[in-house]
């Protein structure tokens, strides 16, 4: 029992500390659809870049054009309690959504990845980045030029 704490502990005590959110403009391309510039408050790192991506395409889908109600009519994949939650319960389940939403899922199942980043006159390409999610670094040492940060964004269904 010692060792999980000491190990818990060790890690907590090691986290690194929670960058500061810095302002960003996105250009967020969605693959076959249209591109859209947004203002954003992230904190420095690949991840929350692409979740901001897909959060302005999942709340405002119609930014877009050539959107279709494949691309929409899914929602979030919601886990049913268990069985032994619910005892006695009459109700019924909730009807399964139609089988071309269930594989597309919509909105849901994008992905995103960061393409390249402007600061200043000066641009980065970040598609093959292979120094971590955390972009702290980078946004210090080229984030002080007085502008603020433009990154690119693609957005797409995954390939099978």
């Amino acid at each position: 029992m010692m060792a999980n704490n000491a190990h818990s502990n060790y890690h907590h005590n090691n986290a690194p500390p929670a960058a500061k959110p810095h302002d960003v403009r996105l250009t967020i391309t969605w693959l076959h659809h249209s591109s859209a510039r947004v203002l954003e408050t992230v904190r420095p790192s690949l991840r929350a870049l692409q979740d901001a991506a897909l959060a302005y395409i999942r709340g405002n889908p119609h930014a877009f054009e050539n959107v279709t109600a494949a691309d929409i009519a899914s929602t979030p994949p919601l886990p049913l309690p268990p069985a032994h939650v619910r005892p006695g319960s009459s109700a019924p389940l909730p009807p399964s959504p139609p089988a071309a939403v269930q594989h597309s899922g919509g909105v849901w199942a994008l992905r995103a990845v960061v393409k390249r980043a402007w600061f200043g006159d000066e641009s980065w390409d970040l598609a093959s980045y292979r120094g971590g999610d955390d972009l702290t670094k980078l946004f210090a040492s080229l984030g002080g030029q007085g502008s603020i940060p433009r990154l690119e964004v693609e957005v797409d269904y995954p390939r099978s």
